[in-house]
């Protein structure tokens, strides 16, 4: 599922969207958990709803229904457990179970209602983790089902966040989804099977990747690792048919006051590597 990201300052009283996304703590109403700038229609179901117990705003929980309010006809809201325990994690992963449930919703555009309260209970820019939750949890790894199967979850959705608080941004929304987006794609090249990504397959990848970003690209072939000594790397290549690679990739920031250097395992047909 592809998603788009927009961001606006208004509120929802004169909007026209097809599902709504609020998340809410335990125990509180609907102020509490800083939703009073919803249109007053959604507010009086959630209300009832809260009431009635039909929904406690426990972590990990869901509760989808209809409003009856004709600019917005579906409300999504999604439980981050008791107040004193909600973090950026919290936030992250409610945002999460948010992004599994949008190909069910069989929507075009969702909106997420962003609030000051979210903010308050986030150590991180809260908008920079919800875009990220919501992105990460969208990810399906659909490539081996058939078209057929694969048109719907394939869609294109998009999701517009709604802050008329002004808690956020759009570049920190934008920042949430390209981090979420690189871990997706780890996940694609991690979900291929080893006679689909073979160590050549993955340094193209990786030279693509510094294409786009102005990175530099240097792969070692075999012989080179032999004259630098790479024998426990080589002893595990033997396993394969397929010749060794040895990506590096690096990117340099004319303000950088420092060096990293970030390690990675990329066996591409030995299961063991999944893990690390």
């Amino acid at each position: 599922m592809e998603i788009k990201i927009e961001y606006t300052k208004n509120n929802l009283n004169n909007e026209n969207i097809e599902s709504l996304l609020v998340f809410i703590a335990e125990d509180t109403d609907i102020i509490g958990s800083g939703l009073r700038e919803m249109p007053k229609e959604l507010k009086k179901h959630l209300t009832t709803s809260l009431k009635l117990n039909a929904f406690k705003g426990n972590k990990g929980k869901s509760y989808h229904f209809f409003s009856g309010y004709s600019k917005i006809p579906q409300l999504v809201v999604i439980g981050l457990g008791k107040k004193g325990d909600i973090d950026s994690e919290v936030i992250r992963r409610a945002a999460g179970k948010a992004g599994k449930l949008l190909s069910s919703l069989k929507v075009d555009t969702v909106g997420i209602f962003v609030s000051s309260f979210l903010k308050n209970a986030s150590e991180i820019e809260v908008g920079k983790v919800i875009a990220e939750g919501i992105s990460l949890g969208s990810y399906e790894f659909n490539l081996y089902k058939s078209k057929e199967k694969n048109r719907v979850k394939n869609k294109f959705i998009k999701i517009k966040f709604f802050d008329p608080e002004k808690v956020t941004s759009f570049n920190k929304l934008k920042l949430g989804k390209i981090k979420a987006d690189a871990t997706n794609m780890a996940r694609d090249l991690g979900n291929l099977p080893s006679n689909d990504l073979k160590p050549k397959d993955l340094a193209e990848v990786a030279k693509n990747i510094a294409k786009e970003h102005k990175m530099e690209c240097t792969i070692l072939e075999e012989k080179d690792m032999q004259k630098h000594g790479m024998g426990m790397l080589l002893g595990v290549s033997r396993g394969s048919i397929e010749p060794a690679k040895l990506i590096i990739l690096e990117y340099n920031h004319q303000n950088a006051k420092q060096t990293l250097a970030i390690v990675g395992k990329g066996v591409t047909f030995d299961s063991g590597g999944i893990s690390l």
